[in-house]
């Protein structure tokens, strides 16, 4: 009737009554031992998300790098393609192209390593629950970051000026 802390002095009481050597020091619930274990699972979890966003961050910049230094190594080529007219639905295809490519081999090499772990470490004898659709939607993710870090150099490329590019060498 008193709550937690009275049941721990009857318990105590019990206890010693028992036997006087018996020392009850910790006495909790069941509900503060869940959430001692779910801090820990939570912890785990949120350290887990931080790596895998900042492994985002660094692989959306070094393709939004490489995209950059790709669009300037063509520079002259796209200027000399815009200047024959062509459409500027090309030459993003053509910017775009190198990227996805890049982002379907790492895809497909990523999903592929993740099904030979998961299928020689199963996740679920580890205690772990299986997330169906998991591998496919991380890789539609992974894309999806890759055309908006495409984007900027793409968009940079369709500036360029014709008449500039060809002075420029």
């Amino acid at each position: 009737r008193g709550g937690p802390a009275g049941l721990a002095e009857r318990l105590r009481g019990v206890a010693a009554g028992v036997d006087p050597a018996l020392h009850v020091d910790e006495v909790r619930t069941l509900a503060e031992i869940y959430r001692d274990h779910r801090f820990g699972d939570n912890l785990g979890a949120i350290t887990i998300g931080a790596v895998t966003g900042s492994v985002l961050l660094l692989s959306a910049a070094g393709l939004y790098a490489l995209m950059a230094f790709t669009v300037a190594q063509r520079r002259r080529e796209i200027g000399i393609r815009s200047a024959l007219g062509a459409q500027p639905g090309h030459l993003v295809a053509a910017v775009f192209r190198r990227a996805f490519w890049q982002i379907g081999a790492g895809s497909v090499i990523g999903m592929l390593a993740a099904y030979l772990v998961g299928r020689y470490v199963p996740i679920e004898q580890i205690g772990g629950l299986p997330i169906p659709g998991i591998l496919p939607g991380a890789a539609a993710f992974m894309l999806l970051v890759g055309v908006l870090a495409s984007l900027g150099p793409a968009r940079r490329g369709l500036r360029i000026d014709p008449t500039e590019a060809l002075r420029s060498e």
